[in-house]
């Protein structure tokens, strides 16, 4: 079910970047432990869209 759920996210956004003519970037397995240079933490389980 699990594999199932992101199977459909990942559809549902190449969908949306196909429609909206976009170039969507995501990046996940970010081992940096830090979000910004103010020391904000983050998990391995951040992912970062972009849409260009």
């Amino acid at each position: 079910m699990k594999l199932i759920g992101a199977l459909e996210n990942l559809l549902a956004g190449a969908l949306l970047a196909a429609l909206s003519g976009a170039l969507v970037v995501s990046t996940t397995r970010i081992t940096w432990p830090y979000f910004n240079r103010l020391g904000v933490r983050q998990t391995e389980a951040v992912e970062v869209r972009e849409r260009f």
